[in-house]
């Protein structure tokens, strides 16, 4: 949580440090026996993995980010726990966004894939401020591809979606983005 407090003050070093601190700890220090202990670790991993790829996405090394992406997906799968499945998806299309396309082949190059992926498993758990986030991390990455009509729609769902869940900043964000490509 600390790590994640950082990396919203734009603090992308000491976000870093204090999350690959705690990725340390947890994959030395912690030996799950038993297998709710383990689904608790994967849970854990991944939110941690999650939350590195926003550090390394912020200060450029998309590459690093992909590692971390690719581990947020595998623990979120082991875990079984769907949100987290929303979380690795949207952060593997967020990394691709920047990186163009899969450096492994085990995974898919559409971007869009794994937007949808993340949208499909929100929608089961009913997380919609989740679904707002992930409609407007699609949209930047339709502008970012240069498919301005489809990222003002996202842009847009986002933005009612962000004023309805009383998230004023967020929508203050997608509208603010959505001028952008006007």
């Amino acid at each position: 949580n600390e790590g994640q407090m950082w990396f919203s003050l734009k603090s992308f070093d000491k976000a870093r440090a204090i999350l690959e601190e705690s990725l340390h700890i947890s994959e030395t220090e912690y030996h799950p026996e038993t297998d709710r202990d383990k689904i608790s670790f994967a849970d854990n991993t991944c939110e941690i993995h999650h939350a590195l790829v926003s550090v390394y996405l912020g200060i450029n090394q998309p590459q690093e980010a992909w590692e971390h992406a690719v581990k947020a997906y595998n623990h979120a799968e082991f875990s079984g726990r769907i949100v987290r499945m929303g979380y690795a998806n949207r952060a593997l299309g967020d990394v691709l966004t920047q990186l163009g396309e899969s450096p492994d082949p085990d995974y898919n190059s559409d971007v869009d894939y794994y937007y949808d992926q993340a949208m499909s498993a929100f929608k089961q758990v009913k997380a919609e401020g989740e679904i707002a986030k992930t409609l407007l991390a699609q949209g930047q990455s339709l502008a970012k591809r240069n498919k301005k009509r489809s990222a003002g729609h996202k842009y847009q769902q986002a933005m009612v979606m962000f004023t309805r869940l009383g998230m004023m900043d967020s929508a203050a964000e997608a509208a603010e983005a959505q001028t952008q490509i006007i």
